[in-house]
């Protein structure tokens, strides 16, 4: 049957008497018996994995940049058909291509035109056998990687208690070669790498320290025990010493059990006289205030006036915060004794920690109900006072990201102009603030502890505090002044430029302390670019208007901490490099940035201890991390005998290192604490030294074992008059060291002398010999995690 158009009808659609007929001559009617045209498909010039990710494509040879930067470059593969009018040389799998062509162009020469179009048989492209052969390459490199892994799992992981065995490098069963590592990061595209980290203990008695901490460098480092394990053998003071030192620790704690624990009843009765008040007081306003910022200056001096005035009724929440105020400088004070209580402590630190106690005891006791600011300031204030006098060291990453929540569960993430009329222009302010500090400090904590910070999680929307005085902001309810320009320094202006690279430094945290990612070096190159970029932005506040400025330190530390808090990250993403400049040459750039960031770092602190400011060098880890680096990375390219650039910086890498164990020992008798680092960055330095130089390898084991000895002598003999009738070894007439008398009243580097030095020019004890045969580093030489309580 058909219309009128004689068109033979094949669907009952079309049978329809709605349709009017079609118009004669349409121009469907004219092109109804011609042959329809084929549709003209455009060359597809991209790689086969943009196409299917659907992503632009360079169209770079032999691969494109999507393919490098994802680490896949071996599997980007083009259509050659289309390679041919770009690069008519370049084809890698010219001849595998061919002849799949062959038979894919045979196959193609079935005749199926008598058959139907929905039985025809599809023809075989190129795009389909070129997709057969990524195929293939991509699953020959999974299966490889799938092998590396199944040998990664099934290595066991136990704990351990000696220095080497408690650190644990996550690797292959079979470590590769510096040539085979190199022939993987052509053949594969990644690096073969070792996971940096420390993880000792048993059962569920363990410590974990991630990749950023300082701990992590020891990873790398096990020459070390071998080196002091020789040394120790032939030194007969070192055993004697510890001895010495560990009975007087037993009589500290045994007489501190009669002491009864404070229990913040009555604050007031643990304050000082009136002088020594001020004078902490004030130095924390000096040394602290100026960075983490906590307290409003015209409104504490308010309350301070009237509180000198009547103490009896002073509010205790105030009385805590003076308290806390006092214990977080106490140990950086001038005027600090240099008496020791015990091996790992000293009398102004013991002081401090009665008043953090006592504190800690009244915080538990107040309701979390009604909360005030002062609840925050106290808060974070016992962080800051148990970080300056090394108390509970390894919780301070758990309890930072506690605050972190506590702040977050009263809304201090939100912007606080959300609440309207609710909350004044002060309050606002001060919300801000304590964020802000609050993010900086957690942040910190978690580069120290090698974990990821706990920031990121809260999605926060406060934004960063204005760049203002103290004096322009006013409590009363007005109006808040237009905040000062960048480069104008203020109270706030720590806490604002930081803002700028927080992102950047929570990145970086992450991505560092992630054991599923590992960083490329091209991605290390570019965020050294950023920090960089980041440090040209510091302002330099040369001159500025505020009335702070009166002392020039207070700039300085400003800025010094500006600049190493990413200067560290340079440090952290070089070093795993650095230590692999002898198999690649491309790596000892690695090598030029760890040496100049460490250089910059200990510089900058020597000059604040020189000037009398310890308030960085108790409140961050960057001392030991970059003479550890230094040491390690000296040690690791000392055979580079042809690169001028190094050589300078093995020559200066000694003057650097005994800098470094100077401020070292300065902090350990200010604290008590710190001695596992010296000890360590001691036996870091006699082994780089060895390396340097090995006819003065024995020497150099001798001067490892008397820069120990010497310290803990000085704390022996800076006693406190109740432990000095301790029984302790008498002398035996032997000299330290194998006949080489040692100055005990003396530092290793002459630029900073140490203030205790005075109190020990006398009474140079010597101590019987002791047999050190059949000793273990394990039990002599431990790196024991327990001095970090």
């Amino acid at each position: 049957m058909s219309l009128s158009t004689g068109r033979s009808v094949t669907s009952p659609e079309r049978m329809l008497p709605q349709n009017p007929p079609r118009r004669l001559h349409s121009p469907d009617e004219l092109r109804s018996d011609e042959p329809k045209r084929r549709k003209i498909r455009r060359k597809a010039l991209s790689c086969y994995d943009c196409r299917r990710r659907k992503l632009r494509c360079d169209r770079e040879l032999p691969a494109c940049g999507r393919c490098k930067k994802a680490g896949h470059p071996d599997t980007c593969t083009y259509d050659p058909s289309n390679l041919g009018a770009r690069h008519e040389d370049e084809s890698s799998d010219s001849t595998e291509l061919e002849s799949f062509q062959r038979r894919g162009a045979n196959s193609s020469k079935i005749d199926v035109s008598n058959e139907p179009t929905s039985a025809a048989t599809e023809k075989i492209t190129d795009e389909a056998l070129l997709k057969l052969i990524g195929q293939g390459k991509r699953i020959k490199q999974l299966e490889a990687r799938l092998a590396r892994l199944e040998s990664m799992a099934s290595r066991p992981v136990h704990g351990h208690q000696s220095l080497a065995q408690a650190v644990v490098a996550i690797k292959p069963k079979n470590r590769p070669s510096a040539s085979t590592v190199d022939q993987a990061e052509v053949e594969y595209g990644e690096q073969v790498e070792t996971e940096r980290m420390v993880f000792r203990g048993k059962g569920f008695k363990t410590q974990f320290y991630g990749a950023t901490s300082a701990f992590a460098l020891i990873a790398h480092f096990p020459e070390v025990e071998s080196f002091m394990r020789d040394a120790i053998r032939q030194d007969s003071l070192l055993k004697c010493t510890q001895r010495d030192l560990a009975t007087i620790e037993n009589e500290r704690k045994r007489l501190r059990k009669r002491v009864a624990p404070r229990d913040g009843s009555n604050l007031c009765e643990l304050l000082p006289d009136k002088a020594t008040l001020d004078h902490l007081v004030k130095l924390y306003f000096d040394t602290m205030e100026i960075s983490y910022r906590t307290l409003h200056a015209p409104t504490f001096w308010e309350e301070y006036r009237r509180f000198s005035e009547d103490m009896q009724n002073a509010k205790p929440g105030f009385v805590a915060i003076l308290l806390l105020m006092m214990a977080a400088v106490k140990c950086i004070s001038s005027g600090i004794s240099s008496t020791h209580n015990g091996r790992n402590s000293t009398t102004g630190r013991d002081t401090a920690i009665s008043w953090i106690e006592a504190c800690s005891s009244w915080v538990d006791g107040q309701s979390k109900k009604h909360l005030t600011i002062e609840s925050f300031q106290v808060r974070f204030l016992l962080l800051l006072a148990k970080k300056t006098t090394a108390m509970k060291v390894k919780q301070d990453w758990t309890s930072a990201g506690e605050l972190l929540r506590f702040a977050a569960a009263a809304g201090l993430h939100r912007e606080p102009s959300f609440l309207g009329e609710k909350i004044s222009l002060f309050d606002q302010e001060m919300r801000r603030r304590l964020w802000a500090t609050m993010v900086e400090w957690e942040l910190q904590s978690s580069v120290d502890r090698g974990m990821p910070p706990s920031s990121p999680l809260f999605l926060y929307d406060c934004v960063s505090p204005l760049n203002l005085d103290d004096e322009d902001l006013e409590e009363s309810p007005g109006h808040i002044p237009k905040p000062r320009q960048f480069h104008e320094y203020t109270a706030t202006s720590f806490l604002h430029v930081s803002q700028r690279t927080l992102l950047l430094r929570t990145s970086l945290t992450t991505l560092l302390n992630d054991p599923n990612t590992r960083l490329e070096y091209d991605e290390v190159l570019r965020y050294e670019e950023q920090i960089l970029r980041e440090l040209d932005l510091i302002p330099q506040w040369a001159n500025g208007s505020s009335p702070q400025l009166e002392v020039p330190s207070y700039v300085a530390v400003v800025r010094t901490l500006l600049d190493i808090q990413l200067r560290q990250f340079l440090i952290l993403l070089h070093s795993p490099f650095a230590l692999r400049a002898n198999s690649n040459c491309r790596y000892r750039y690695s090598t030029i940035v760890c040496f100049n960031s460490a250089n910059t770092i200990l510089n900058q602190h020597a000059q604040l201890m020189s000037s009398g400011n310890y308030a960085l060098c108790v409140l961050r880890d960057d001392i030991y991390r970059a003479a550890l680096c230094i040491c390690h990375t000296t040690f690791v390219t000392s055979s580079l005998q042809n690169d001028l650039y190094l050589q300078a910086f093995h020559t200066t890498a000694s003057e650097l290192v005994e800098k470094a164990l100077a401020m070292c020992e300065d902090i350990v008798m200010r604290l008590g604490r710190g001695q596992h680092y010296f000890r360590f960055i001691a036996a870091a330095y006699g082994l780089m030294r060895s390396r340097l130089i090995p006819q003065s390898t024995e020497n150099e084991k001798r001067q490892a074992t008397d820069r120990v000895a010497n310290l803990f002598f000085k704390i022996l003999y800076s006693q406190e008059d109740s432990l000095r009738g301790t029984s302790i070894g008498d002398g035996a007439g032997k000299p330290m060291g194998n006949g080489t008398p040692s100055s005990i009243g003396e530092t290793s580097e002459p630029g900073i002398s140490s203030p205790f030095a005075k109190d020990l020019e006398h009474n140079v004890p010597q101590l019987e010999a002791f047999d050190y045969s059949g000793l273990s580093l394990a039990s002599l030489w431990a790196f024991d995690l327990a001095d970090l309580e």
